[in-house]
């Protein structure tokens, strides 16, 4: 799938990518700008819970396995902090264990998309929750 360059022009969105794996990291952050997003990046959840705390997101892209303070428990604390204005927070996993939708969910978030990342799956979600978010 080609990626849509002028997205962000269509879809304005606040972005940012919670993920402790540098390559991961690197990876969404460029595929987003492929898009005209320039992401924020936090390395673990703690440092995204912080950024949540200080700067209004639409959407967050947060890995499940992170130091410090896992995915689920950033999700937790980013619905408690923004409860009238939380950003949609979708996972970003390679597990794909059974219950792992509903465990994300029950912590807040509102979808997930596994890695390897599928460029046009991300697009797509992109597209979905941004125009809900918008």
């Amino acid at each position: 799938m080609k990626l849509d360059g002028e997205l962000s022009e269509r879809l304005p969105l606040e972005i940012l990518v919670a993920e402790d794996d540098a390559n991961s990291r690197q990876f969404l952050a460029e595929t987003l700008a492929g898009m005209g997003y320039s992401a924020e990046v936090a390395g673990d959840g703690v440092e995204a819970v912080e950024q949540v705390k200080k700067t209004h997101y639409d959407m967050v892209l947060m890995d499940l396995q992170m130091p410090n303070m896992d995915g689920y428990q950033a999700a937790q604390e980013m619905v408690s902090i923004r409860s009238e204005d939380c950003p949609v927070i979708i996972a970003v996993t390679a597990n794909v264990l059974p219950g792992e939708r509903e465990k994300c969910l029950a912590a807040g978030m509102s979808d997930f998309i596994r890695k390897p990342v599928d460029i046009g799956g991300l697009q797509e979600k992109l597209v979905y929750w941004g125009e809900r978010a918008g």
